[in-house]
């Protein structure tokens, strides 16, 4: 996927495209225990809105936001 959204920026200059890593959602198999699901969701959504940027082509690590 790292090497897809990399070509994805060298081909579209003008779109921003990122590699979402979650890092780990509480789900029931998990035993809901790690990251939000609806956290997760918000940050997609801050990245989308650009409230947050990235460098196009970089890997988002939820960990590396999201405080849980």
């Amino acid at each position: 996927m790292r090497g897809f959204t990399q070509a994805l920026t060298k081909e579209y200059p003008n779109l921003k495209v990122y590699n979402f890593v979650s890092g780990g959602v509480a789900t029931r198999m998990k035993n809901f225990k790690d990251i939000a699901s609806d956290k997760i969701a918000q940050l997609i959504l801050d990245f989308a809105k650009e409230k947050d940027t990235l460098k196009s082509g970089s890997d988002i690590n939820a960990r590396d936001f999201i405080k849980y």
